[in-house]
């Protein structure tokens, strides 16, 4: 079984939940989405196709093509949008990867309606460790 970022996330918002979305998907997935639901992820889809067309030159891969997002990262390619990387244990999926001449830079993107949210959507995405344990790891 894969963990991904949304697993973390269902799972630091609520353990039950999680367990159920990860354990039991085709009941957790029985009713289809809410219209505000629905809304909601239509929304996301737009801002992140309206943020990739900032990075012209992006592959727009497939999300669950972990092998062409490897071959990508290893020719250096510009531009990712939307790859996928995983291991035996871990998934995740970024939204854009940016060849900075050293390294990728890591770019999230998520809609939002006002900025004064930031400080509380920071602590949602944002795992600090403490220097103790950085310096064990």
């Amino acid at each position: 079984m894969r963990l991904t970022k949304t697993d973390y996330l269902h799972w630091r918002d609520c353990r039950h939940n999680a367990w159920w979305r990860m354990n039991a998907p085709d009941l957790y997935h029985a009713r289809p989405p809410s219209a505000f639901e629905q809304t909601i992820i239509d929304a996301g889809d737009e801002v992140e196709a309206l943020a990739g067309r900032l990075f012209l030159r992006g592959s727009g891969l497939l999300r669950d093509d972990v092998a062409v997002a490897r071959a990508d990262v290893d020719g250096r390619r510009a531009v990712l949008l939307g790859s996928a990387f995983a291991t035996d244990t871990l998934a995740t999926t970024c939204d854009i990867l940016a060849w900075n001449g050293a390294a990728y830079d890591l770019y999230v993107v998520k809609a939002s309606t006002n900025g004064a949210d930031k400080a509380a959507k920071d602590e949602l995405y944002v795992q600090r460790r403490s220097r103790a344990s950085r310096a064990t790891a």
